[in-house]
């Protein structure tokens, strides 16, 4: 169990809710990531839609709280969709193959990257 307050951004109003959708989406998928990995993969959440399971990008099309563009909702077997715990599940099968663990996809995703000949910072 973890306090409010250790969430990334703990103060926000959907912060618990969507640490538990990533605890419910960790078991359905079997997989045994830590309180660390959940905690990672909630603040990859948060930096994606800012909690957010209903944004949309208006160019990209990407969807839900981890942005997932409509070509790698394809790739995780699941529909786009608004629903958090399938947004989640979706998460882990994109996680899982690539990084390993929400912690390496969560340090790629801090890493600055030259774009354009100029160092830029996702964050």
């Amino acid at each position: 169990q973890v306090e409010a307050g250790k969430l990334p951004h703990g103060s926000h109003p959907k912060a618990m809710e969507v640490y538990r959708l990533v605890g419910r989406a960790v078991k359905a998928e079997g997989l045994e990531w830590d309180l660390a990995e959940r905690l990672a993969m909630t603040e990859l959440a948060w930096h994606e839609s800012r909690y957010n399971n209903l944004d949309v990008h208006p160019v990209s099309g990407a969807r839900g709280y981890f942005q997932f563009l409509p070509s790698t909702w394809k790739g995780t077997g699941i529909a786009a969709t608004d629903d958090g715990l399938e947004q989640a599940i979706a998460a882990c099968r994109y996680i899982r193959p690539r990084y390993k663990c929400p912690c390496r996809a969560l340090a790629f995703q801090k890493t600055p990257r030259m774009l354009n000949g100029k160092m830029q910072r996702y964050y």
